[in-house]
């Protein structure tokens, strides 16, 4: 039992250390970039809310979130254009509202609406500084962005 304690233990910190390796360029912010190659759209929101909803026992419980678009990458969506979407967790709803609200997140998309838009696991997420250094990188700013 102990050598796959000490295996589990190296293979999550080569994983860790192999985050942080330079020389991985977009990988190293932890994106996968097939993600922004087979979407229409790409882009930065922040969160201004967020809530969840409680379908019961042994249902999926929607999260909800509005966010603000602050960037640009890829696709029609221009700053300051309001988004809102859904992500469906298979876990108890929370009864904390608004607990996202503030954070800078990624969201890629095929569509551009003002309706909700669900997203799966990987279509969004927080955006943390090695993030966006390797998004800056890979997506120069444009003019009109």
């Amino acid at each position: 039992m102990r050598p796959l304690k000490a295996i589990a233990a190296a293979a999550l910190l080569f994983g860790l250390l192999g985050c942080h390796t330079q020389k991985l360029g977009w990988r190293a912010g932890g994106l996968k970039e097939d993600y922004t190659v087979d979407c229409k759209h790409f882009f930065l929101a922040r969160i201004f809310e967020d809530r969840w909803e409680d379908k019961g026992p042994n249902q999926y419980s929607p999260h909800h979130f509005k966010a603000t678009v602050v960037r640009s990458f890829k696709g029609s969506w221009k700053c300051s254009e309001r988004v809102a979407f859904v992500h469906y967790v298979d876990s108890p709803a929370s009864t904390v509202t608004n607990a996202a609200a503030g954070s800078l997140i990624y969201i890629t998309t095929n569509k551009h609406t003002d309706a909700e838009i669900t997203v799966d696991a990987g279509e969004f997420g927080n955006c943390y500084p090695e993030l966006l250094d390797a998004l800056e990188r890979k997506y120069p700013e444009r003019e009109g962005r």
